[in-house]
């Protein structure tokens, strides 16, 4: 709900005397007005017009007869809306203790006038585009209302409200009885930047009447609903209102010209003003005292005035701002990320080496070991704050000390030493620290330090290390990455290397997570024709240049050694097990022919003349199934039994016999 009253301000004066004389409407009204309950609005009932298209006049929805509102709509033809959509805008204002000074309030800015018997007030403007202050949002509200001025009676107001957030403009025409019921946004009569809109508010014998006026989209809707009597005086008001107990930044509406703005209705209906005597606008302050908003004087005839934004009304920021690293080897690379708070719009850093940023989030390199201070100056229009940091840059001796220290490596027993390409090691007395040639520093301890210096440390295939060690695998595993390729260790199985086209062989499997499980030896080569292969848990990954890369495994893994592995008749794997054959059944490819097994036949080899046989029949979608024996030996050929009967070839000539 919208600040109410405003402690200590003496209003200036739209006083009353004379009469406003209004034309006749240029259209017949309809003579029987209708009354509708409004959608989700409190107790509000809308009056429209009986036919679409008709016009109402102020009689017809209980408005004063000099209504500038229903007068400027008759001759416009406008459309009276015949319902009214709300949405409840729960806790959005509250109400806030102004400034004790006269004619200064910390949420108004514009006029006010105190009267013992206000019961109308009326104002037309043009929507202003608003902007936030940067990525903040930011509000305004603009209304007239009726009763603001003093902590007992009702407020009757409806007005707009223009917002700016990160993602645009928002602007709702609202209205609101407080403190009766809480302010409602108006959802199917949407105001936009630049549409010349016109509010007013009425109370008359319990009952208080809203009119609002989109006169750029030709729209008006009006309704009425009981209200005790309000407060004694009446308002035409910029507002910052509150949101969550908290004063926001006023948006930037640049300026609004608010016209029309008369009150109170004199015994015959007319409307009643004269210019302000002896009174002052109200300005915006914050609580700094810094200026946010003023009122510009009434015109000669006291109906109209402009107001002006001045600022935000933010408060001095917070500075505040996160280092990532905060210690490191020379040259050290540093992020500054800003995390300051209440809206800076510069920021002056000092990294403490004699260098200096305007950037928000800057990056800068200490390039001499020593111990900085880093420091952020954020500002804004409301003054500035400091914070700032630690930056400790390190020798590589020092780094080298620190990371040790960390990983439990005891003493430092070797200077720090150059080897190849640019790195470093260091010795302690339970591993190395190793600097590679991009400068990070690296821990070489236990077994896995101990492959790495069997494959020739840096000088071999592993090259230098690129991850430190790495826990957390499956069964207590371990693993520490290289630049050419990986060393794991587990408990079970000890450290062995992992590199080149069997490493990824094995990531495809799924690592240690998948069926191999952990490599049990390094990768051995000398095989037939190039080939090498490395010993897992579940099996073995097995590779060739003619061939390529594949795993071995189980049932299937066990027929090929009894063939002779990549020497016997079937050479080497050529691809994966593939499964999902019929009842479960599921094969390898190789060099040579395939391996092909099924729970109901068992796991056998397949090649040469038999097995091209066997593909004419459908392989195991066929009348002979899967095959149920090896290759065997029969007069003058070979023979292979099935489950549906069996293959043989003599003197080159095969033929299938079924069962």
């Amino acid at each position: 709900m919208r600040s109410r009253w405003m402690y200590g301000l003496v209003a200036s004066s739209l006083a009353v005397a004379g009469n406003l004389a209004l034309g006749a409407s240029a259209f017949a009204a309809d003579s029987s007005p209708v009354k509708h309950a409004a959608s989700n609005c409190g107790h509000l009932t809308v009056t429209s017009p009986a036919s679409a298209g008709g016009t109402l006049t102020a009689a017809d929805a209980g408005a004063p007869a000099g209504s500038q509102i229903f007068a400027k709509a008759a001759a416009r033809h406008v459309k009276w809306l015949p319902t009214l959509d709300c949405k409840e805008v729960a806790a959005h204002h509250t109400k806030v203790p102004t400034r004790s000074s006269a004619y200064l309030s910390s949420n108004w800015s514009g006029y006010a006038t105190q009267t013992s018997t206000p019961n109308y007030a009326q104002a037309e403007w043009t929507v202003p585009a608003v902007t936030g202050n940067g990525n903040q949002p930011a509000y305004s509200s603009i209304w007239p209302g009726i009763g603001g001025m003093d902590s007992t009676n009702e407020l009757i107001q409806d007005g707009t409200e223009q917002d700016a957030t990160p993602s645009g403009q928002t602007t709702y025409f609202w209205l609101e009885l407080y403190p009766m019921e809480n302010e409602m946004e108006i959802a199917n009569l949407v105001p936009k930047a630049g549409d010349d809109v016109a509010t007013h508010v009425y109370w008359a014998n319990g009952t208080a009447d809203f009119t609002l006026c989109d006169y750029t989209q030709n729209t008006c809707v009006t309704g009425s609903q009981a209200s005790p009597a309000p407060g004694n005086s009446a308002e035409w008001i910029v507002e910052r209102p509150t949101i969550n107990g908290t004063l926001p930044d006023l948006a930037n509406y640049g300026q609004v010209n608010l016209t029309n703005a008369y009150y109170d209705v004199d015994a015959a209906g007319n409307l009643q003003y004269t210019p302000a005597s002896g009174g002052a606008p109200i300005s915006m302050q914050d609580s700094s005292g810094r200026p946010l908003a003023y009122a510009g004087s009434l015109s000669p005839d006291g109906t109209s005035f402009t107001d002006y934004w001045e600022s935000y009304g933010t408060s001095s920021p917070v500075a505040s701002f996160t280092a990532s690293p905060t210690s490191g080897q020379a040259p050290l690379s540093v992020a500054f990320t800003d995390s300051s708070t209440g809206s800076p719009t510069s920021w002056a850093w000092d990294f403490g080496d004699g260098a200096t940023s305007t950037v928000q989030n800057p990056n800068h390199t200490y390039t001499a070991p020593g111990t900085y201070t880093a420091t952020l100056t954020a500002g804004n229009g409301s003054g500035s704050s400091t914070s700032t940091a630690t930056i400790t840059v390190l020798t590589l001796a020092q780094a080298m000390d620190a990371k040790a220290s960390q990983w439990g490596l005891g003493t430092a027993t070797s200077a720090v030493t150059a080897i190849r390409n640019g790195g470093y090691y260091r010795n302690y007395q339970y591993g190395a620290i190793i600097s590679a040639p991009s400068k990070s520093l690296f821990v070489s301890h236990g077994a896995i330090r101990g492959e790495w210096g069997a494959l020739g440390f840096e000088n071999g295939v592993m090259g230098y290390p690129s991850t430190d060690e790495v826990g957390g695998l499956r069964d207590g595993g371990v693993y520490q990455n290289y630049d050419g390729g990986a060393i794991v260790w587990s408990p079970a199985t000890g450290a062995h290397e992992s590199l080149g086209a069997t490493r990824a062989e094995w990531q495809s499997t799924g690592f240690e997570g998948g069926v191999l499980g952990y490599p049990t030896t390094e990768v051995v080569t000398g095989l037939l024709n190039g080939g090498s292969y490395q010993n897992y848990q579940g099996g073995a990954i097995v590779s060739s240049p003619a061939s390529g890369t594949h795993e071995s495994i189980g049932a299937i893994r066990a027929e090929w050694q009894s063939t002779g592995f990549e020497r016997g008749v079937l050479g080497y794997p050529t691809t994966e097990v593939v499964t999902g054959l019929v009842n479960g059944g599921s094969y390898q490819n190789y060099q040579g022919g395939a391996i092909v097994s099924s729970p109901a036949s068992g796991t056998h080899e397949s090649y040469g003349a038999i097995r091209a046989a066997w593909q004419s029949t459908g392989f195991e979608r066929g009348r002979l199934g899967y095959p149920t024996s090896e290759v065997y030996p029969v007069s003058g050929g070979t023979a292979q039994n099935f489950q549906g009967g069996k293959i043989t070839d003599i003197n080159g000539v095969t033929s299938i016999t079924y069962s």
